[in-house]
């Protein structure tokens, strides 16, 4: 093949992509105006990634939907934290951590809930004593995460 057809394969193949792209963002933020209007709902996040390997032969997009208003959004957003996405990215963080911090959404949604009256002293300072050694795993997750991402 010569270089000038390849060239001209490569951007037909860079038009498509970029087609499919913006058709996949259009289509999310039509999905964020109904689902803002027909709930209500104080915020509708679109975010994603692009993913571009240097050896040019995979790209992806991935665009997720995150609605502020809903009930549960924190939880979704820790659980969707957990999900291995295959051919696009691994886990942020482990089940375990997972389970960690709903205990840390829970004491918020009491104390943001003006619920101040149940907090329990006993295991709110069980919830305060942890916080270091809780940072320090997530911390470590994060990173794990960043180096499966960057292998250097």
């Amino acid at each position: 093949m010569k270089t000038t057809e390849y060239r001209s394969l490569w951007e037909a193949r860079e038009e498509e992509e970029k087609r499919k792209r913006v058709l996949a963002i259009e289509k999310a933020r039509e999905v964020a105006k109904i689902l803002k209007r027909k709930y209500k709902v104080k915020e509708v996040i679109l975010f994603g990634s692009l993913v571009w390997r240097t050896d040019f032969l995979w790209r992806g997009t991935d665009i997720d939907l995150l609605v502020k208003g809903l009930e549960e959004w924190h939880s979704e957003l820790l659980h969707q934290m957990t999900l291995d996405i295959k051919g696009l990215r691994p886990p942020v963080i482990s089940p375990n951590i997972e389970k960690i911090l709903r205990e840390y959404l829970g004491f918020r949604h009491l104390f943001r809930k003006r619920y101040g009256f149940e907090l329990d002293w006993q295991k709110t300072k069980r919830l305060l004593l942890k916080i270091p050694q809780v940072l320090s795993g997530l911390e470590r997750e994060i990173e794990f995460f960043f180096k499966t991402l960057m292998p250097v």
